[in-house]
């Protein structure tokens, strides 16, 4: 039997997609990752004071669908000291968002 997406899986994805800011708690994670450089989720969740499972979502979105977060290398994790994933900022939001602007400037309404 084939899966099927649940409807709010549907609607998240439709506000993902829809939407090129990088903002709420996307932002904060973001944020995070950049000022810690090299950082596993958990070393993420200790610095915003938040639980895993609201880190590893956003971690996801800003690495598959915004691309601005990307793998750094597998090391121990101090929070956990366990082998983990550690990520990094690889690209600079600013400059991403100025990119989108920048196209949306220059469309024109009919």
């Amino acid at each position: 039997m084939a899966a099927q997406t649940q409807d709010t899986s549907r609607e998240a994805l439709k506000d993902l997609t829809g939407s090129r800011k990088i903002d709420g708690r996307r932002l904060q994670v973001y944020d995070s990752i950049k000022r810690l450089g090299s950082c596993s989720n958990s070393m993420i969740a200790q610095d915003l004071r938040l639980s895993i499972n609201k880190i590893t979502g956003r971690v996801n979105e800003l690495r598959n669908y915004f691309k601005v977060v990307g793998y750094d290398k597998k090391d121990l994790c101090p929070v956990t000291k366990r082998q983990v994933i550690f990520w990094k900022v690889v690209k600079d939001i600013d400059k991403v968002e100025e990119k989108y602007n920048k196209l949306d400037t220059g469309l024109t309404l009919i």
